[in-house]
């Protein structure tokens, strides 16, 4: 009947409305998880089964470089995206282990509520250069549990792996510098022995030096002894220095004489295998450095050097000379100021550096040396010290032809440079010296070279002994030398009770090593000069005038 007609069309028309509502809900819901997947900061794209792109975010748009528009409907995209690559083959295949439930590191296939949940993670490195992504593959189902697809995103965590691989780093700096604080304490302890033990070396030798001809074979031989003394104390001052931060007095020195006297101590303790050639041009300019770090420059470069040759053997050539650079030419030390330079170069023959750690040689603690072979810290420590000297160090590498270093000093004028002063007898005097220190060797020692001047000298080796004596004779002396570290009371105790009982009493602080006072301390409680051991006999002499006199003009 024309009723049920009617009744019939008004249900489809219904059944059709409700279609459109629905495809009208589904579209928006749509667009509505497209805005979202749209909005994700991580680069998200969607495939379906036939791994052709069916959604392309913005996120992954900007990460590849590939527009939404020329990726949709398209496959192989394991091509377009250089970082991804293989690993998305990868990715894909651990997503089809559907008939089991799998637990690893990077993959999860599950049942969850009777639906099929697969999951897979994979690392990715962008082929060497340095970014790292985190790539997720999550499988899409219907309502069947049929896999029709997968949403996949990747995240860059460059930045987190940068941090991590920071803090890992930072964890190694600071368990090396503990280990450098516990090397300089332990440098600490021992310098103050050291330096007494150098004290006596240098103070007979100088003795016996003056008592036999100076042309003499003795007397050059004693010369040497002072000269590799007098090296040994300088280093010991350079070492106790750098733990404490002190600020290293710089002068005008010519480098030949620095490398020369260096090569001479290098030969004999590197091994026949290894030939040393150098080409030192003995005109070089002055430069302004601290001879001593000069010389540690030099040491540490062609100690690197040989440790590149030690297995096979080869040539070490050491070349100095001077050079001028235009504003051009330090293009890549753009902090250098141009001029002349004297440059220091060590090459060797050895197997050159990996070109993977080459950026990394100048970094604190780094180093390839095996266990007891080195700390890290040469190349670090050259760098800083060049750079402190307003020069710069460059470096090439041979891959299996070794490596050349050269140092960049700049030079100064000549006119600038002092010559050494001649030397000069000590000077003498003939007033009464109280010598205090609880080393038997070194009082005798004060003693026999003071006499020698013309001092009329009384040695302690006891500070309460030196107190006793000098409260029972507080006019007998005309100056107190007195050591610093001593068992029962220091120097800078002993100095406090003798200026209570005499004010104005003319003393000399000595110490070979000291955290508990400083030449500033010792001056503002009165004491007149400090001296740092080892003490050499010109050194004391000259000083002890200082002091007597110096005490006449103010009285």
């Amino acid at each position: 009947s024309e009723s049920a007609l009617q009744e019939e069309i008004t249900k489809s028309q219904d059944v059709n409305d409700e279609l459109v509502r629905s495809n009208e809900s589904l579209q928006q819901t749509r667009q509505q998880l497209e805005n979202i997947i749209d909005f994700l900061p991580d680069a998200t794209f969607v495939i379906d089964n036939d791994k052709r792109v069916i959604f392309w975010n913005k996120a992954i748009e900007k990460m590849s470089g590939v527009s939404k528009d020329s990726i949709i409907g398209q496959g192989d995209y394991a091509y377009t995206v250089p970082f991804y690559g293989e690993k998305r083959k990868q990715l894909l295949d651990l997503l089809e282990i559907t008939d089991e439930e799998v637990v690893g590191k990077y993959q999860y296939v599950k049942k969850k509520g009777g639906t099929l949940y697969a999951e897979a993670f994979a690392p990715v490195l962008n082929g060497g250069k340095g970014a790292y992504f985190w790539a997720t593959a999550v499988s899409l189902f219907d309502v069947h549990g049929n896999r029709v697809g997968a949403i996949e995103s990747i995240r860059d965590i460059t930045e987190q792996k940068q941090a991590e691989s920071e803090k890992e780093k930072l964890k190694s700096h600071l368990i090396q510098a503990q280990k450098m604080e516990a090397i300089g304490t332990l440098a600490g302890g021992i310098a103050h022995d050291f330096n007494n033990i150098l004290s006596a070396i240098i103070g007979y030798t100088e003795m016996a030096r003056d008592a036999i001809p100076p042309e003499s074979f003795a007397a050059k031989s004693l010369n040497r002894v002072m000269e590799a003394s007098q090296r040994a104390a300088t280093l010991v001052k350079q070492i106790l220095s750098f733990s404490r931060q002190e600020k290293i007095e710089r002068g005008p020195l010519e480098p030949v004489h620095i490398v020369k006297e260096a090569l001479k101590l290098l030969r004999p303790s590197l091994p026949s295998t290894i030939e040393i050639r150098q080409q030192i041009d003995t005109k070089t300019r002055p430069i302004l450095a601290d001879p001593t770090q000069v010389h540690q420059i030099l040491i540490n470069l062609c100690t690197n050097a040989f440790h590149a040759m030690e297995q096979g053997g080869g040539i070490l050539e050491i070349t100095l000379k001077d050079c001028e650079l235009s504003q051009d030419a330090l293009q890549d030390h753009p902090e250098v100021q141009p001029g002349l330079f004297v440059v220091l170069s060590i090459s060797d023959t050895g197997q050159g550096i990996d070109p993977e750690i080459w950026d990394k040689i100048f970094d604190p603690y780094f180093t390839t040396k095996r266990v007891g072979k080195g700390t890290g810290m040469g190349l670090s420590i050259v760098h800083g010290i060049v750079a402190s000297y307003g020069g710069f160090i460059t470096s090439e590498n041979n891959l299996g032809g070794g490596s050349i270093f050269r140092v960049f000093f700049p030079a100064i004028e000549q006119e600038f440079f002092s010559e050494a002063e001649p030397v000069e007898v000590e000077p003498s005097g003939t007033e009464r010296i109280l010598f205090v220190d609880d080393e038997g060797l070194l009082a005798n020692l004060g003693k026999m070279m003071l006499e020698q001047l013309g001092y009329e000298v009384t040695s302690q080796t006891s500070s309460q002994g030196a107190l006793a004596l000098f409260q029972n004779q507080p006019d007998s002396f005309d100056v107190v030398i007195t050591d610093q570290t001593m068992p029962d009371m220091t120097g800078m105790d002993l100095a406090r009770q003798m200026l209570q009982i005499r004010p104005g009493l003319p003393i000399i602080l000595c110490t070979g090593y000291s955290n508990l006072v400083s030449e500033e301390q010792a001056k503002a409680a009165g004491i007149k000069e400090f001296i740092g051991k080892p003490m050499t006999k010109k050194g004391i002499a000259t000083l002890l005038r200082k002091v007597l006199d110096g005490n006449k003009v103010e009285s």
